[in-house]
């Protein structure tokens, strides 16, 4: 056995550098070679990067650099609490586990960041330019801020962690993400960027905007509470929200498609010039709601439920039971609708402007679909 590299193996041991079953593993592969045999396992892992045959550095904390001609790559075989600083261009930052660790000022192109996992960790002020991380997981971990320039966040999880700013703008997109049990102080979507199939589950949510025709397709939103919601000149389709409470909500020039809203409790909320197809309405509570030069068609509301009386820049409704109404291209200024249960009646062109309805055959009278 070689005497030098086992005293350097159990003087690794010593001062941490590996654990203790990381050193039975090199002390047997040491009792395997033949006597004079050549081949230290240790080599270049000392407490400096050193040059090992065939252009490879080796750390004492996993990292293992290789020279390629389309850049760096980092690989860490076990968890670690020392993360060299992944930057650059065409860098594929892959198979990472990191624990207690920090990484900050990550600037990457053209990259790959790829099956790494960070529990109980630091992500700050990282940016991704075309650029995609993929397969990813965050653990009671802390990402305090991330920007993405055309790039692509997919197939990642986000548990009982913390979300300080998150932005998405050139097109970048969220595919597959989910977040469970998280704090997500602002969430952002610019610049035709896309937040597709992804899961907000429990937890908080203090803001989140999307604008400059963004999308959100096949989300869904379960237990959220979110403090302001914001969107303008975007397109939200097929998209659930199931027992959240919203305040403070804008609404511009939206498009919803095929939405389903279901028991959620909406404080200040504004719709200008929004148009909603298919959606449905289920067991909703508003208060403090305006609307403002919006089409409905194909809106199936059921047992909307008023706890105040609602003032809809110059429409009034309370105590009013609608399923599956339809209004198109109608117009609503000082008018209020009252005590009225009604169902299956459409309405096109229909100006309502001073009506006060309080029954439900004066409503139908109006009806013209």
């Amino acid at each position: 056995m070689n005497d030098k590299a086992t005293e350097r193996i159990r003087s690794m041991l010593d001062r941490g550098a590996i654990t203790k079953e990381q050193a039975d593993e090199l002390l047997g592969v040491l009792s395997e070679e033949p006597e004079g045999g050549e081949g230290d396992p240790t080599a270049g892992a000392g407490d400096t990067a050193e040059e090992v045959p065939g252009g490879r550095f080796s750390h004492d904390y996993g990292y293992e650099w290789v020279r390629r001609h389309r850049g760096p790559r980092s690989r860490n075989a076990q968890d670690s609490s020392f993360v060299e600083q992944p930057e650059g261009e065409e860098f594929e930052f892959e198979g990472n586990r990191v624990v207690h660790g920090k990484i900050i000022g990550m600037r990457l192109t053209r990259s790959k960041v790829k099956d790494n996992r960070f529990n109980a960790s630091v992500f700050r002020d990282a940016v991704l330019v075309d650029s995609a991380m993929e397969d990813c997981a965050l653990s009671g971990a802390s990402l305090a801020g991330l920007s993405m320039e055309g790039s692509r966040m997919r197939v990642a999880n986000f548990a009982g962690s913390k979300v300080g700013r998150l932005e998405l703008q050139g097109g970048s997109e969220l595919e597959n993400v989910r977040f469970m049990g998280c704090t997500v102080q602002s969430l952002s979507c610019r610049g035709e960027s896309g937040i597709l199939n992804v899961n907000f589950a429990g937890g908080l949510m203090n803001s989140l905007a999307l604008a400059s025709r963004s999308r959100m397709r096949d989300c869904r939103m379960s237990g959220v509470t979110s403090a302001r919601l914001t969107m303008e000149r975007s397109l939200i389709h097929d998209t659930k929200c199931d027992g959240c409470g919203l305040t403070d909500v804008n609404l511009s020039s939206v498009e919803m498609d095929a939405c389903t809203l279901r028991g959620v409790s909406v404080h200040g909320a504004t719709l200008e010039n929004c148009r909603m197809l298919q959606c449905r309405v289920e067991a909703m509570a508003f208060e403090n709601l305006r609307i403002r030069g919006d089409s409905l068609e194909r809106v199936r509301i059921e047992g909307p439920h008023f706890p105040c009386r609602l003032q809809t820049m110059g429409m009034e409704i309370s105590d009013c039971t609608w399923d599956d109404m339809k209004f198109e291209e109608c117009t609503f200024q000082d008018t209020a609708f009252l005590g009225i249960e009604s169902k299956g009646l459409r309405f096109r062109g229909v100006d309502f402007t001073g009506r006060k309805i309080e029954k439900a055959e004066d409503l139908e009278d109006l009806a013209n679909g």
